[in-house]
């Protein structure tokens, strides 16, 4: 031999591989499931947030539609009853505030359906990337832990002879 191993528990070497091995299972059933959960994640979006984010998107318009006609309306009587000295209220400050408030709601949805079709663009086109990236990098894992368990079992088949021929005749 080359060189000397000083192996005081061969017990060490039978983890490892026990390790490596629970190491490349793990790996293989993450990485088996990347496909699944990309097309997931693509189905969530185009099925079930885009078309929600997009009803929202009408309800909250409608909400948005309703504030300002009540705004105007407020901004109309205070006007009205400004000019004819009754004053009941001194502004429709309220109900302005009410219509932003609506405003804002409507552009934050409309946002979360720029952000869906943005990620649907992504998943769509670098998705197929990434999914082969995940599958090249699966065989390079599987491959060269199956050659780590490989030398790991031809160690210890040697540790185990050299032991028998250590310990004698009993």
């Amino acid at each position: 031999m080359a060189g000397s191993a000083d192996i005081s528990d061969p017990a060490v070497l039978r983890d490892f591989r026990f390790r490596m091995a629970r190491f490349r299972q793990q790996t293989a059933a993450a990485l088996d499931g990347a496909p699944t959960a990309l097309s997931r994640t693509i189905d969530l979006l185009r099925f079930e947030a885009g078309p929600r984010w997009k009803k929202e998107l009408g309800r909250r318009q409608e909400q948005y539609a309703e504030a300002r006609r009540k705004w105007l309306e407020a901004e109309a009587e205070v006007k009205a009853k400004g000019q004819r000295g009754q004053v009941d209220r001194a502004s429709a400050a309220d109900e302005h505030r009410d219509m932003l408030r609506a405003q804002r709601r409507c552009e934050e949805a409309e946002e979360k359906i720029r952000a869906v079709r943005t990620w649907l663009a992504r998943l769509d086109g670098d998705g197929k990337d990434l999914l082969a990236r995940c599958r090249e990098q699966d065989l390079a894992i599987q491959d060269l832990s199956a050659k780590a368990i490989l030398r790991l079992d031809a160690m210890l088949d040697a540790l185990d002879e050299y032991q028998r021929r250590t310990a004698g005749p009993a």
